[in-house]
């Protein structure tokens, strides 16, 4: 759970510093507009703007590398409405429970769908009611680099979690970790996060 809320603030952090407020995914057409320079808009030399977007680029990098803040301002916006709402899995899946059975019901291990992408698509399209021959004739048409390829998924390669930001993170993420296996074990599964 660290993991994905680490990836999280970290898209929000690039997020904000490019004018998105949180929760927002996209700027407007009116605020995308309101943010190019004027005096650019007329130009019409692509290497120009290519230059400037390079330089406007790596402006927003250096302005949204995690490093540059300290602990509490993650911890912070852990504490807003937007991530607590992303972190507390149970809550969701009791809101989703209070409209549907439990056999209407799959939760998916993102390990295992990592570990194991077309056996895990198998699992899922069983679960939707396809016939043996529909999954193998659909599994049997997936490329292992799409399958293994992470989509949306915030670049934290470069901005690994400090050891003192994950300690406060896993004990503020605990309860919903604690909650979220309760809801997992009383639902049958057989793992945990």
């Amino acid at each position: 759970m660290v993991e994905r809320a680490w990836s999280a603030l970290c898209m929000e952090l690039r997020n904000s510093v490019r004018g998105l407020k949180a929760g927002q995914f996209q700027l407007s057409e009116q605020d995308q507009i309101k943010g190019t320079n004027s005096s650019d808009r007329g130009n019409t030399s692509s290497s120009f703007d290519t230059r400037q977007q390079g330089l406007l680029n790596e402006k927003y990098d250096r302005e949204s590398n995690p490093d540059q803040y300290k602990d509490d301002y993650f911890l912070e916006r852990l504490e807003h409405s937007t991530h607590a709402s992303r972190n507390d899995y149970a809550s969701g899946i009791k809101r989703y429970l209070s409209y549907f059975s439990k056999e209407q019901l799959l939760i998916v291990d993102y390990r295992q769908l990592s570990l194991h992408p077309k056996e895990t698509i198998e699992q899922i399209c069983c679960f939707l009611g396809l016939s043996r021959e529909e999954i193998l004739q659909f599994v049997d048409t997936l490329d292992e680099d799409v399958l293994s390829k992470r989509v949306n998924a915030a670049n934290t390669s470069n901005y690994k979690i400090r050891l003192s930001l994950r300690k406060k993170m896993e004990q503020h993420l605990n309860p919903c970790v604690i909650k979220f296996n309760r809801l997992l074990e009383e639902l049958g599964y057989d793992w945990k996060i």
